[in-house]
């Protein structure tokens, strides 16, 4: 069943002015997804032991000018034998079927591509009417600027936004290293710069640790699309 919440707002314009990026980033966060998927892990070293069955879940996000592509983090989907998408901050709770097309595991970045034969005429009006981000450049983004990251972290239905900075850059792999808060379920998801245009992906924490947290730049991923 689709839940739908129709709310109406009454401001000035002074505080619609005030509200400006934070309407904007509301907005873009419409397309952000959130990914569960149902994999088997099997050792080929051992064929004769039983399959590890497991499940996951992760973040996803939709960018200008890509025709309903998806892009998540390989660890997410790998070893999939099952994945659905679920956009619930328009439609909580309605899958989306998606086929995987293409993946870098050291980038730790994987391409989905929602199916369309399988959408009715309301999903594909709900689709096409989101408002998707834009591509920023990551690789001029500077030590200390600040960022936006945007996921479904712990897999709840519902989308969670947390600020931080860029703390810095490593380079093997590359990745750009931010302070913003990022959980299990937060992988896959966007970084966001100050004018809302996306310039990572998010990819790991590292545990026991605060504050620092990885995203693949987006410069890295366009290489893989483009290919």
């Amino acid at each position: 069943m689709r839940l739908k919440l129709n709310c109406t707002t009454v401001v000035n314009e002074e505080e619609k002015l005030e509200n400006l990026d934070s309407e904007s980033l509301n907005s873009l966060g419409k397309c952000v997804c959130r990914i569960r998927c149902a994999s088997k892990n099997y050792d080929a070293s051992q064929p004769y032991n039983k399959t590890k069955d497991a499940s996951g879940t992760g973040t996803g996000f939709l960018v200008e000018d890509d025709d309903l592509y998806i892009y998540t983090a390989h660890h997410v989907i790998s070893n999939h034998v099952d994945i659905g998408v679920y956009f619930d901050a328009i439609s909580q709770g309605e899958r989306f079927e998606v086929d995987v097309l293409g993946f870098n595991p050291n980038l730790d970045v994987a391409v989905l591509k929602i199916k369309k034969e399988t959408l009715d005429e309301e999903q594909k009006e709900l689709l096409t009417g989101l408002k998707k981000f834009k591509v920023g450049n990551s690789d001029s983004i500077k030590q200390g600027e600040g960022t936006t990251s945007l996921g479904y972290a712990m897999g709840a239905p519902h989308l969670q936004i947390s600020a931080g900075i860029i703390s810095g850059r490593i380079c093997d792999p590359n990745r750009l290293q931010t302070d913003a808060q990022i959980n299990p379920g937060n992988s896959g998801g966007p970084i966001v710069n100050s004018e809302n245009n996306v310039v990572g992906l998010v990819t790991s924490g590292i545990m026991f640790a605060q504050g620092i947290n990885y995203a693949t730049p987006f410069e890295e991923i366009k290489i893989l699309k483009d290919r």
